[in-house]
């Protein structure tokens, strides 16, 4: 399923929030929160090619767990918000570490903040 307008397509941004808010064209991968929260392994590793997503997924996971803002609104027209996980939503710490652009400063600046 997709949201958004098709003529708005965003290549370069993994902005999750951003690219809701702004009705950007969006393909919903918001069942994949249902798929890692039922998993019951101790690690899980999330890999995958260049572009196809993972700091985009890692993010969405993130505004669904987080108990810092309430982000519920972001997932109103996405499949997530029929799973039964959804009760899950805005209920748990969450840190997200985006190793991006590797610095020192910023990343003492994010440690701090938690």
């Amino acid at each position: 399923m997709y949201i958004g307008d098709l003529k708005e397509i965003e290549l370069t941004t993994s902005n999750f929030p951003k690219t809701i808010r702004e009705g950007k064209l969006f393909a919903d991968k918001s069942i994949f929160i249902e798929h890692f929260l039922k998993n019951t392994q101790d690690v899980q590793i999330i890999a995958r090619p260049r572009r196809l997503g993972k700091s985009m997924n890692l993010l969405m996971l993130h505004c669904f767990l987080t108990d810092r803002e309430d982000c519920r609104h972001l997932f109103d027209n996405l499949a997530i918000r029929q799973s039964p996980v959804w009760e899950k939503a805005h209920g748990a710490p969450s840190f997200l570490f985006d190793f991006k652009e590797l610095d020192v400063d910023v990343y003492k600046r994010q440690i701090q903040l938690w």
